[in-house]
């Protein structure tokens, strides 16, 4: 059984730049005459557009699971699409499941959460503590995108071996303090929710425009 959908024609490829819509709809079962691709480019669109300016180092997985044509001739247009935009990293194979469920984990664990929150109450900290506000954006945000960039560009064991002594030893104590069990289980438990469908249940159940405003004022 089909269902088309208005202004597609039967086989037409539809490309996903991220698997969460096609999972929680169930698209491919809707709408089973048309292919749909994952081309998931691993950055936001801002930062996606700039370093294709820059000529920097651009990310992106795909999968065909959900394609029924040609595999091969379809590939081969999917990488030409890859390197106009600038994918010089892949694009590697994965799959709609694999891609959405690791998207969520790392923002929800580490890029959207651990990261800016971090960041401003240590700035806050610092600020509260009679600390100039241009020393403390430097300490917690502006060195950030620094840091960043060198243990990206020298990787995990590169990145310790640049750093000072005095950083090093710091590395250690803060990891022992902050990743504690607790925290460990916590982050652990942010997957086992993705993969279950509990954060599907709590998307439906939450009022985003609510949620921005608390996070922008604080209450």
């Amino acid at each position: 059984m089909t269902s088309h959908v208005q202004g597609f024609t039967e086989g037409t490829a539809i490309l996903y730049a991220h698997g969460f819509s096609l999972l929680k709809y169930e698209f491919e079962k809707k709408y089973p005459d048309l292919q749909h691709v994952l081309y998931a480019p691993k950055s936001i669109g801002s930062e996606l557009r700039r370093q294709y300016e820059l000529k920097g180092k651009l990310g992106a997985v795909y999968s065909l699971e959900f394609f029924t044509g040609g595999h091969d001739e379809f590939l081969d247009w999917l990488m030409h699409l890859a390197r106009a935009m600038g994918i010089n990293m892949g694009p590697y194979r994965s799959t709609f499941v694999h891609e959405t469920e690791a998207d969520l984990f790392s923002e929800q664990g580490l890029l959207c959460s651990l990261i800016p929150y971090t960041a401003g109450e240590m700035f806050k900290e610092l600020v509260n503590k009679g600390m100039e506000p241009e020393l403390a954006y430097f300490e917690c945000r502006h060195e950030l995108k620094l840091i960043v960039n060198a243990m990206v560009d020298k990787g995990p064991e590169g990145f310790f071996d640049l750093i000072s002594p005095n950083a090093l030893i710091g590395s250690e104590k803060g990891y022992k303090k902050l990743f504690s069990p607790e925290f460990k289980h916590n982050l652990k438990s942010l997957l086992t929710d993705i993969q279950a469908g509990t954060f599907n249940q709590e998307i439906d159940n939450t009022n985003v425009e609510e949620t921005s405003k608390i996070i922008v004022t604080g209450k």
